[in-house]
């Protein structure tokens, strides 16, 4: 519940999109490991189109991840079964094509030329790269920054989310790219980062008269050490350091939301270490090929591109999968441990 309701408080089509994304997986992976079948491949493709009618994010977070769950499947499966898998794969990938085929004739007959995504995919992209501090394309993460770069063109009036402007800003985000391309991977490794700090995606929670940076956890150490009285050096992209004073509900929220990104946070690192180390962690299990593509196949897409939290809460089922047999067996080994067994039997006297 908490996974829908996250997104749901500020993205709506991403709270009917992720759950219908998942059915989709689900079904895939009964082509994948259980047997290939021409009405579950239909099935699945319908429900990944359907998704990406909503989010058209989600697409190639589809495509990556049942082709490389795919590709897995193949491994000593028998000549017959492998040809099957791959068919049921190009009949999903198909359907889902399909599913969008309406929304392209619907951009067909508005003027704005056939295209079965949405138009903004080029913004984003590029506003994406300012998210590395101090980068060095002079960009910011902001949508301002795509409208100052519209009238620098002589063009104020067009949306910069148009297709004309969705085009414009691709060029930038590849031009960009290639001009520097150690920056773009300082930028990556800049979004892997936060995404191992930052936690899942926790709901919009105002503390601070509005949270609305992905270095939300950064805002909120340097706003609790400016009530505190010490020097301070808040993101100069939020607003979150700039409050008079909170009321005592936005400290219990504040408290909360620190918390609960502490602990996703650890549930990020320990399913990420499970999934990299595989047999080294005890109790890990990372034999599951749609689980580690999932999380593999999100986290690239966030070093490619944008980073936010609720990105990486897509991905919150197959963490919690990874995560919880390693947690669960280290809580086990230190309630079994000496010292707590000592402090029971104190308690007991």
């Amino acid at each position: 519940a908490w996974i829908w309701f996250a997104p749901a408080s500020v993205y709506g089509p991403a709270a009917i999109a992720i759950p219908i994304w998942w059915i989709s997986v689900t079904l895939h992976r009964r082509l994948t490991t259980i047997k290939p079948s021409t009405r579950t491949a239909l099935l699945t493709g319908i429900a990944a189109g359907i998704v990406a009618n909503f989010r058209s994010d989600f697409l190639l977070l589809t495509l990556f991840v049942f082709t490389a769950a795919t590709l897995a499947g193949l491994i000593n499966s028998p000549k017959k079964e492998s040809l099957d898998k791959i068919k049921s794969l190009a009949i999903v990938f198909a359907v889902t094509l399909l599913t969008l085929l309406p929304w392209g004739i619907y951009n067909q007959i508005n003027g704005e030329g056939f295209r079965l995504t949405s138009s903004n995919g080029g913004g984003v992209a590029t506003i994406s790269l300012g998210q590395l501090p101090g980068n060095s394309w002079g960009i910011t993460p902001r949508d301002e920054f795509l409208v100052r770069y519209m009238e620098s063109n002589s063009n104020e009036t067009a949306s910069p989310f148009d297709p004309t402007s969705d085009r414009l800003f691709w060029e930038l985000f590849i031009d960009s790219i290639i001009d520097d391309p150690t920056e773009f991977a300082k930028k990556m490794l800049w979004n892997l980062k936060n995404s191992l700090l930052g936690g899942l995606y926790v709901g919009d929670i105002d503390t601070f008269g509005g949270v609305n940076s992905s270095e939300r956890l950064d805002n909120w150490k340097e706003s609790l050490k400016r009530l505190a009285g010490l020097n301070s050096n808040p993101n100069p992209e939020s607003n979150s350091a700039e409050s008079s004073g909170i009321l005592s509900y936005q400290l219990a929220l504040f408290v909360f939301g620190v918390a609960i990104t502490a602990v996703t946070a650890l549930l990020v690192i320990v399913a990420i270490g499970a999934l990299i180390l595989k047999t080294k962690i005890p109790a890990s299990d990372t034999s599951d090929a749609t689980l580690a593509a999932i999380v593999i196949g999100v986290l690239i897409l966030i070093a490619l591109f944008q980073y936010q939290p609720r990105h990486l809460s897509t991905a919150a089922p197959a963490l919690i999968v990874l995560a919880l047999p390693v947690i669960n067996h280290w809580t086990s080994r230190l309630d079994n441990s000496r010292f707590l067994q000592k402090l029971r039997a104190r308690s007991v006297r």
